[in-house]
């Protein structure tokens, strides 16, 4: 008789714990959403040749385009919450079924399908076979928040610390005119291939964002991206996921203190 509920108790607890790995890597993700994060992970031995031969090709050719999104942890994250979903046995996805978000739901998951039937009239099958595997990701990705996801204060949360250390960052490179030189975390410390991406750049180099005024170039901030205005965007992002601070008496002052660092 004890059997039945024993095995009941044991499979709350399992799910309860993988819930919460769900949830503090779906809250993670969100932190770190706007990196340019490619680690040298894409590159090992455990990696299929099918993509590492891929990657060797030079990056403008349709080879190499194809894959090329293997390169960002975030793929890599979500393939790691989708599995944890799989061992919860898909939880919350019965309750998504049964009320109103299942239209949500479908129409996404029904664009997803179209993106990718629409690579085979495309004209260049590598990019937009990449694109549409990445739309796919975020399809998946956007499911499992919906059915076994945080609070979203808790999700708002994690997009204003995101928000807060990305500004930091960009404040510092701001000020040192270069790169912080994130790297040297993993270089000397870390060593584990971590490869947050922060580019080198100069305000006297060509082709460098920079502001000018009066013969004089100012290197534009871009943090942990490829260029300032992915940057800019993010930082929006954060900006706005923080407005519910504004509405607790309590919170306004460190509502300012979001808004005014993300702006600066």
């Amino acid at each position: 008789m004890n059997q039945p509920k024993s095995s009941q108790l044991l499979w709350q607890r399992w799910t309860h714990y993988l819930t919460y790995a769900m949830h503090g890597l779906i809250l993670f993700i969100f932190f770190s959403a706007t990196w340019w994060w490619r680690p040298r992970w894409a590159y090992a031995k455990w990696v299929p040749d099918f993509f590492r031969e891929r990657l060797s090709y030079p990056s403008n050719t349709q080879e190499y385009l194809s894959v090329y999104y293997i390169r960002f942890t975030l793929v890599y994250l979500v393939a790691i919450l989708a599995c944890l979903w799989v061992l919860t046995m898909f939880k919350g996805l019965r309750e998504l079924v049964l009320d109103g978000r299942i239209w949500w739901a479908a129409g996404l998951v029904m664009l997803s399908f179209y993106i990718r039937l629409s690579v085979g009239w495309a004209d260049q099958k590598g990019i937009a076979n990449s694109q549409a595997i990445q739309w796919m990701l975020v399809t998946i990705f956007a499911l499992i928040v919906t059915c076994n996801g945080p609070q979203p204060r808790w999700v708002a949360t994690a997009l204003v610390g995101g928000t807060i250390f990305h500004a930091a960052i960009a404040i510092t490179q701001s000020a040192l005119q270069h790169e912080v030189n994130l790297a040297w975390l993993d270089q000397h410390w870390l060593k584990i291939g971590l490869d947050l991406v922060e580019y080198r750049r100069s305000p006297d180099a060509s082709g460098v964002p920079v502001v000018q005024a009066d013969g004089v170039r100012f290197l534009r901030a871009y943090g942990l991206t490829s260029h300032p205005n992915p940057l800019a965007g993010g930082l929006a992002v954060g900006i706005i996921a923080g407005l519910w601070m504004w509405l607790k008496p309590e919170m306004r002052r460190t509502a300012a203190w979001v808004t005014t660092i993300s702006l600066w």
